[in-house]
Parts: structure tokens; sequence; C-alpha cells
């Protein structure tokens, strides 16, 4: 059942670059029922929105569009209850929390066209692929994913990759279940800087559709046209119902990573 509920809007104090000449907002404080975040989130006026001390942040599902100024979600450790369909639109999230809970659909927390940064925020538990990417740049910094359990052969227990750019740093990954790439699923023209991150019990398990399903316990890759490095990162205790070798050095740069009990079928994969 769909709660009302009342929070409270800060819009920072920023300045806005328009044609070589410096526009500075007006900082004002806005109170405002849920339901009025549609509006709020595709307004170019307002580049920064502050989450304060809401338990709950319960709504319908975002789609931001047709954005020419960035925009920052400030969620400062609120558990969000929405999904945000982020469309050609510059989007970071800082400090979020995104729980299954009671969100039981197919539809990922984010899904992003455009560029996205995800900063010190947790996806957890999630009964589908938290993030869909599918835009040009993607950064994410000290994130963890825990316990997200997909099934019916979604990709990517925490992360689906499409296309772009992609670095992730100081992350962890940790018992996320897919079918093609237990953590991660990278796919297209994607090139991948993963530094300093954990992977540790992910498992991917075998489908009813896909030839592939079953590959990849940590990360699964499926174009040759997908290049990266892995960088001072850990693997252990991943697993892959299916036997494949795992990523050499010709398909992706490794170097300073650990690899500590993972299951006999490799915890990486690469698929021509």
């Amino acid at each position: 059942m769909m709660r009302t509920l009342f929070t409270t809007v800060i819009l920072a104090t920023t300045f806005i670059l328009i044609t070589n000449t410096q526009i500075q907002a007006r900082t004002q404080q806005v109170t405002w029922q849920t339901q009025n975040l549609p509006q709020l989130v595709n307004d170019n006026s307002i580049t920064e929105i502050n989450f304060q001390s809401v338990p709950f942040l319960e709504t319908e599902h975002l789609t931001i569009q047709n954005r020419t100024q960035p925009l920052i979600l400030n969620f400062n450790d609120n558990r969000a209850l929405f999904t945000i369909d982020a469309t050609d639109a510059n989007l970071t999230v800082n400090d979020g929390i995104f729980w299954g809970g009671t969100h039981f659909d197919s539809r990922p927390w984010i899904l992003s066209k455009g560029k996205l940064t995800i900063n010190n925020s947790t996806f957890e538990t999630n009964p589908q692929t938290p993030v869909i990417f599918k835009g040009t740049q993607l950064n994410i910094n000290h994130t963890t994913f825990e316990n997200n359990i997909t099934w019916n052969n979604q990709r990517g227990g925490a992360l689906n990759i499409e296309s772009g750019e992609v670095q992730i740093r100081d992350s962890q990954f940790l018992n996320n279940w897919s079918s093609r790439g237990g953590a991660i699923n990278i796919q297209g023209d994607t090139t991948f800087f993963i530094y300093n991150s954990t992977f540790r019990h992910n498992h991917s398990h075998t489908g009813t559709e896909f030839d592939q399903a079953g590959r990849g316990g940590a990360i699964y890759i499926e174009r040759t046209t997908t290049s990266g490095s892995i960088i001072n990162s850990t693997f252990e205790f991943n697993s892959s119902e299916r036997t494949q070798p795992s990523v050499t050095p010709d398909t992706a740069h490794l170097l300073g990573n650990v690899f500590r009990q993972n299951f006999e079928n490799p915890h990486l994969r690469w698929v021509s």
C-alpha cells in the first residue's frame, strides 16, 4: 500500500555555467508530498535534492529526462522504495540505501541511458538486477552490492552493463546471484576499469533459456568488443555452474589481483 510521506528538499547553492556566464542559483527550502518528485527531478532549476529524516521514501517510478543540468540526489542514508529511470540524464546518487523489501517486481532500481555516478550507497536484498546501464559513462565508488539474487535468466546479480566507459572503485560485491555473471554482466562496446574492489561468494546459476547461463561466478564478459582492466581486486569463494576458461591477459588486463578458493568453475569468463 502506498503511503503518503512528507520530506524536505534543500536546494544547495550551486553555479550553473551558461554561455560562459556564471549564474548563482537561489538557495531555498521546499516541502512536498513524495508524489511531486517526478516534477522536481525534471525541473532544471533544481540541481540538487537532499532527502532528510525519512525512514522510507516510497513513490511511483521516476523518469528523469530532458535535463540540461546535472542532478544530484543525496539520500543521506534514507532507504528508498522507488525506482529511477534516468533517460539521457547526468545523474549522481549519494548515500542511498536501495533495499528489496516490498519492491518485488522486474524493474531495476536505476536504469540509466546517460551518465551515472553512484557514491557511498548500498544495494541489498533485491530480487532483480538493481542497476542496468545503457549509457555513456558509469562511475561507482565506495558502494556495496549484497544479497541481490535474480532468477528468470536476468543478467548480472548486481550490475548489467550494456555500453559505455565504466569505472568501479573501492566497492564490494557480496553474495549476488544471476544466470550470467553472479555480480556483473558486461556486454556491448564497453570499456571497463575495476580497481581495489572485492568479489566474494557470488554465484552464476543455470537458467532456462540462455546457452551461456551458469557462467561467470563473479564477472561475465559477453563480447570481444569489450575491453578493460581489473587491478588490485580480490576474488574469493565465487562459483559458477558451468566450466569455462578464465579471463586471459589478451582479453582483460589483470594486475595485482588476489584469487582465493573460488569454486572449480572459474569466477571470470570471457566469451567471443
